[in-house]
Parts: structure tokens; sequence; C-alpha cells
């Protein structure tokens, strides 16, 4: 037979936990992505300071990929994603990373890996932007690929893994040539 304090414990932290999970969804609703400019018009600074948007590289399929200096998932995707810029510039495919850190630390680990491909800077518009975009958590690495347009085609929270991105890659961009 169950105490009543056993019930009572038991009652209480079933109460919490719905209103745990209430206040969980309150907080994270996800706004209208409507309400939020398209990526390409994202406020961002190149590492000199400047203002800048990624309607620069329009035109191109673009894999822009959110990231941070701190992020250990991130740091392991990078090579991967140097590696892709080299393999698929010529079909056409820029990679642009998006950190969402310090300025100091990321031209410090950019010159330490000899990234080539662009690194902007965001500010918390970027975590607005990844919210309204399927990723509310705010969660790092999330990489986005843009068709020439600048429309989303594909996006995903977390580091990709080998051969995983060239295999999103081809059948995004074959989908793009039907």
């Amino acid at each position: 037979m169950i105490s009543s304090s056993v019930r009572r414990y038991g009652l209480a932290a079933a109460v919490a936990l719905l209103a745990g999970f209430g206040a969980a969804r309150w907080f994270t609703a996800v706004p209208v992505a409507a309400e939020f400019p398209a990526l390409l018009d994202l406020p961002v600074v190149d590492l000199d300071g400047r203002a800048a948007t990624l309607s620069r590289w329009q035109g191109r399929f673009t894999l822009v990929n959110f990231w941070a200096t701190w992020c250990a998932p991130c740091r392991e995707e990078i090579p991967l994603l140097m590696a892709v810029q080299g393999e698929w510039r010529a079909r056409g495919l820029r990679v642009i990373g998006v950190a969402i850190d310090d300025a100091d630390a990321v031209r410090r680990y950019r010159d330490a890996l000899d990234i080539r491909y662009p690194i902007l800077l965001a500010d918390a518009d970027a975590l607005r932007w990844m919210a309204a975009h399927g990723n509310p958590t705010g969660g790092l690495p999330f990489s986005v690929l843009l068709d020439h347009d600048g429309q989303l085609m594909h996006r995903k929270l977390g580091a990709y893994r080998g051969a995983e991105l060239g295999a999103e890659l081809d059948r995004a961009i074959s989908l793009k040539r039907d």
C-alpha cells in the first residue's frame, strides 16, 4: 500500500512536470517565419566589423553554417565544411560560416585552421532567425542550404558527418536541375 506522503509527492511531481512542460512550450514558442527577413537579409558583420548581408552570394547554392568556437561539434564539423567548399565550388556551392561568438576568438580560430570560406559574425538576430526556421533551441551547429534564389532547401541541426553532407548536396542540386 502506498502511503499518503508518497502519493502527495508523486502528485506534486506530476504537477511540477506538467507545469514545467507548459512553461517550456510557452517560452520556446517559435515565431512565425514570415516575421523575420529572409536569411539573405540577416544583418551580419565581417571580421573587420563592416556591415554585410548574405545577399552578396545570391545566385549560387549556399550552405550557411551557424557555429561558435566554443562549440565542440562545430569545431569537429569545420574540416568537413572546408573540404566541401573545395570539392563543390566548381559545382556552384559556396560555404559561409556565421559565427555567434567573439570576433577575436573567431579570427584566431579561422587563422589556426586556415579556413578559406567566408566567415561572418551575427548576434541575437541570428538566434531569432534560427528559431523561426526550425531551430527553436538555438542549438549549434545549425546549417541551412539555400538555392540560387535564396530559398531554403534543407536544414540540419547538429554536425554533418562524412558522406552525409555530400549526399544531401547531390540530392538538393539535382532537384534544382529538374
